[in-house]
């Protein structure tokens, strides 16, 4: 696995979940960054956690994360009380 410092070049992938009253994992995709954003027309507020009892991270509607160094993005959950028309966005680099 190469670190955030070594020389080949990252490449991006950007993908969307939809929102879910319950805790969901995120995909098992290994990564070196990744940035979230709750799109604009979003209703509620995505949170997020470590864990799926641990979703206490929120984020509004058009807010999104600096990037954050992680392996995988499965190590954060996500959940959206209310429900499945919001939508996040991530954007990774591997």
């Amino acid at each position: 696995m190469y670190s955030l410092y070594t020389d080949p070049p990252m490449f991006n992938v950007i993908g969307q979940v939809t929102g879910s009253a319950t805790a969901l994992q995120f995909p098992d995709t290994p990564c070196l960054m990744l940035k979230l954003k709750a799109l604009t027309p979003n209703i509620g507020s995505f949170f997020l956690g470590d864990q799926s009892g641990r979703t206490y991270w929120e984020l509004d509607a058009g807010q999104e994360t600096d990037w954050i160094p992680v392996g995988n993005m499965n190590q954060f959950w996500h959940r959206d009380p209310s429900g499945s028309a919001d939508k996040l966005s991530w954007w990774l680099q591997k």
